[in-house]
């Protein structure tokens, strides 16, 4: 039976403004003992519109949204905003029979503004999730729109809990002993201070009972400071999706992992681009994904720093419905371990011959590949073959597609 199959080619382009460095916040201190509170930092430059919650309620990945019944505390920086690395601490009053939280103090002499859902008491219970994040109407219970970090205690974070698939730059710290009166250490502060710093306990340190948190500045650079304004898809014609992206700023950037999806979930590798290193200067990258899928097709950046430390970007997406060509792209090509894929699509439920030869025309091997309706990934294994140049005919003598693939 012949085989149709086809390859989509990019319809839609977006635009698309963010920053590798998502969080604008990251939980850096928390006392349980005595006077309750915790203790913030900011991780860029805010201002007054940056507002953010802290609340021991539970978030639900599931939902995107947080129970209720625990302390909600929304903190407004001041007209002026803070710089990157300002602290500013919050704590129960010391006067309170209510459990009233205030601002005790913060790295700057002028603090913003707190406030707080009456009617749930400022108290934060012993081995309670502390998350913070972002909303727009100050109601986490309908959904958030980003969470900056989270704590919690020795695997108390379930699954349905963990904040990192609907936003994967989240910093997630884990406390395997008694979180009590927990601060990030002073002697740290002013070093380069990464996200995965800000998630390693060796990090902190526990003070004694009553020991107020410490709102000593963070002094230079923190989490990855390679800022991505701008990435968007747009139309590359025959050469497939075109995907653009621009920095205002690297440190230390030594590559972009560019990764494809066809459900917004699961993400695979489809190539690299290698980073500026560090720079002020604006810079400008792209990449075409020679094979997406029918359909929509979604992608997202790994920011990679020498150091091995890494930030996802936001996801974007395109679409294509290009049902016209019959055409298809192995990839990786070439290809290291000579495993190939080719994604492809069929207007029926049908077969797929796919014949291998060599450069001179021999037939290396054949094999038949079922195809059903609509969106197919066809895996070929040529790693028996060794390295070298390869033709590999899709469909029949009658009607074929030719493909080179090389393996080296």
């Amino acid at each position: 039976m012949k085989a149709n199959f086809t390859l989509l080619f990019i319809i839609i382009a977006q635009l698309w403004p963010l920053s590798l460095d998502a969080q604008l916040w990251a939980i850096v201190g928390r006392n349980e003992d005595g006077r309750d509170g915790y203790t913030i930092v900011c991780t860029k430059d805010v201002t007054i519109f940056d507002v953010v919650y802290i609340t021991e309620d539970e978030y639900n990945n599931s939902t995107n949204k947080f129970s209720s019944g625990e302390s909600l505390v929304a903190y407004t920086p001041p007209a002026g905003g803070h710089n990157a690395g300002e602290v500013i601490s919050i704590q129960e009053m010391t006067s309170a029979s209510s459990n009233i939280p205030e601002i005790v103090g913060c790295s700057s002499n002028t603090c913003g503004t707190l406030t707080y859902a009456t009617g749930e008491p400022f108290s934060i219970g012993v081995k309670d999730e502390l998350y913070a994040f972002s909303d727009t109407d100050g109601d986490p219970t309908n959904g958030v729109t980003e969470i900056y970090s989270v704590w919690f205690w020795n695997n108390s974070l379930s699954g349905n809990e963990d904040p990192t698939g609907d936003f994967p730059n989240a910093i997630k710290l884990e406390i395997s002993g008694d979180f009590g009166n927990v601060d990030f250490k002073d002697i740290l502060r002013d070093d380069f201070v990464s996200k995965s710093d800000f998630e390693d306990p060796i990090n902190y340190t526990q003070n004694t009972i009553n020991e107020v948190l410490s709102t000593a500045p963070f002094t230079a650079n923190l989490v990855l400071p390679t800022e991505l304004t701008r990435f968007y898809a747009n139309e590359a014609r025959k050469s497939g999706i075109r995907l653009n992206w621009e920095t205002a700023t690297e440190t230390d950037n030594e590559k972009f992992e560019v990764e494809r999806s066809t459900d917004g979930v699961t993400f695979s590798i489809i190539g690299e681009v290698q980073g500026t290193g560090s720079t002020v200067e604006h810079q400008t990258y792209s990449l075409v994904d020679n094979a997406p899928v029918f359909g929509t097709n979604y992608y997202r950046l790994k920011q990679l720093n020498f150091d091995g430390r890494f930030e996802y970007s936001e996801i974007i997406n395109a679409l294509n419905t290009d049902s016209d060509r019959q055409r298809g792209y192995f990839y990786p090509n070439p290809s290291h371990s000579g495993n190939v894929s080719l994604d492809y699509y069929s207007a029926t439920n049908s077969s797929l011959n796919v014949s291998v030869f060599d450069v001179s025309g021999a037939l290396m091997f054949r094999q038949n590949n079922q195809a059903v309706e609509g969106a197919n990934n066809l895996k070929l294994d040529l790693t028996t073959l060794g390295r070298g140049l390869y033709i590999i005919r899709l469909g029949d003598e009658a009607d074929p597609v030719h493909r080179k693939v090389v393996v080296n």
